[in-house]
């Protein structure tokens, strides 16, 4: 009787041991492949010449709720293809806040990057300085089948770093499309920022992302909207 009850003691203590051995072996496998995750929602450096499929390098502030308009871009999605790709930009004119100019927004004669920012976001606050770095040291003088866009959004008088003190302070040199009540960022379909969207020529959407990319990413994406216009 204590030689079959020490026999199964045993059974379980063994049991017992190869269950938390394969616990751990899960664990680890389960923090190995968290690990890969985040580095590939991170790598945005292996761009090539697929803009759609850059994934965001930051978090990325909300504003909360779906954006999208019936007239506009389908929203942006937060995983899987975006549904906007392929689809025509929506008819968006305004003026360019520091030059006066009427700006029609992703259709020209060129293909167009625009840029979706709010004046409260430090991300946002981030990417603009080198966005104007990257004009003002002529980095782009070399990709004339490309321009460059920006449309200021969700504004909010309550949060800090006003608006018209600092569109002052950036002295961008590139237009600036000040959408004051949200509808424009509605009709693109984006609800957080900063957030980027590549149309060709035509209006067409080749790719929308999110997120602080920096400027080694941001001149691989021109480079690859440069590469793509001339294939045609």
């Amino acid at each position: 009787m204590f030689a079959l009850l020490a026999l199964v003691l045993v059974g379980q203590v063994a049991l017992g041991w190869l269950f938390w051995t394969r616990s751990d072996e899960l664990a680890a496998d389960v923090a190995n492949a968290n690990a890969q995750t985040q580095r590939l929602a991170l790598d945005v450096a292996g761009l090539a010449t697929d803009v759609a499929g850059l994934e965001a390098a930051s978090p990325v502030p909300n504003t909360g709720g779906s954006t999208g308009a019936a007239t506009g871009l389908p929203d942006y999605p937060a995983s899987g293809p975006d549904p906007a790709v392929g689809l025509t930009i929506p008819e968006i004119t305004g003026i360019d806040h520091y030059t006066g100019e009427e700006i029609r927004l992703g259709v020209g004669d060129r293909a167009t990057i625009t840029m979706v920012w709010a004046h409260w976001c430090p991300y946002c606050q981030d990417e603009l300085p080198m966005l104007q770095d990257v004009v003002a040291s002529g980095a782009l003088d070399g990709y004339d089948g490309v321009r460059i866009q920006t449309v200021s959004t969700f504004i909010d008088d309550s949060r800090p770093n006003p608006l018209g003190p600092y569109l002052e302070e950036l002295a961008l040199d590139v237009p600036v499309l000040v959408d004051d009540d949200g509808s424009i960022a509605a009709q693109l379909g984006m609800s957080a920022v900063p957030a980027w969207i590549v149309t060709s020529p035509e209006g067409e959407v080749l790719g929308r992302f999110s997120g602080a990319i920096g400027e080694e990413s941001f001149l691989a994406v021109v480079a690859d909207v440069q590469a793509l216009v001339a294939e045609g």
